[in-house]
């Protein structure tokens, strides 16, 4: 996918691997691949916190509900608190998208917020 994404520049790579963005970010000697790729890598974070701004919570959560129990992130966004509290699960969103961005580099992921 990253291949594809370098050789065709107004593509973008949707990605739930966390572990992969933090290698591929850290990895030393790749500097001209991030270069090329900066701001064109989405984490699922970002596509969540899209969706649940045009959607909503209850929404998001109710289309996810199958996904929420095994998934150790989603069990975090659509907590009982988060439900509760549907600025929570925003806190939550940008709490783990604030940490991947440390991790791997800030100009690598897609941030289409101001915050």
């Amino acid at each position: 996918m990253l291949t594809v994404a370098v050789e065709r520049h107004g593509y973008s790579v949707l990605t739930g691997d966390r572990r992969a963005l933090v290698a591929f970010g850290q990895a030393p000697g790749l500097d001209d691949l991030r270069l090329t790729l900066a701001n064109r890598l989405v984490c699922l974070e970002i596509l969540l916190r899209l969706l649940a701004e045009k959607l909503g919570v209850d929404k998001l959560s109710a289309c996810l509900a199958s996904l929420i129990p095994v998934h150790q992130s989603l069990k975090v966004f659509f907590s009982a608190g988060c439900q509760a509290d549907h600025s929570q699960c925003f806190v939550a969103l940008n709490t783990y998208f604030g940490a991947l961005r440390t991790e791997v580099g800030a100009s690598l992921l897609l941030n289409p917020f101001l915050d």
